[in-house]
């Protein structure tokens, strides 16, 4: 997100999936979103999505994400997947 208004009210992903892949596993990537200032109004809305590559969800933890998956663990780490 380039400002702090770059979302009005929402912006909802609704069951989606958030591929991190890359050649040979040499690419890390920290977090599936970059709030690069806080937002002054409006959220992020992730309904049963799952990210794969990623460590969590908001890079620069703003608390302007909200989750709901279920089973909901750790507030940023909610449907990030784990390999096994």
């Amino acid at each position: 997100m380039a400002d702090a208004t770059a979302v009005d009210r929402d912006l909802t992903f609704d069951n989606c999936l958030f591929l991190n892949m890359s050649e040979d596993y040499a690419v890390t990537q920290s977090g599936n979103f970059k709030l690069t200032s806080d937002l002054t109004k409006g959220y992020i809305v992730l309904k049963d999505c799952v990210s794969v590559g990623a460590s969590k969800w908001d890079v620069d933890d703003r608390d302007k994400i909200h989750l709901f998956n279920s089973p909901t663990p750790a507030a940023d780490t909610a449907g990030i997947a784990r390999q096994v």
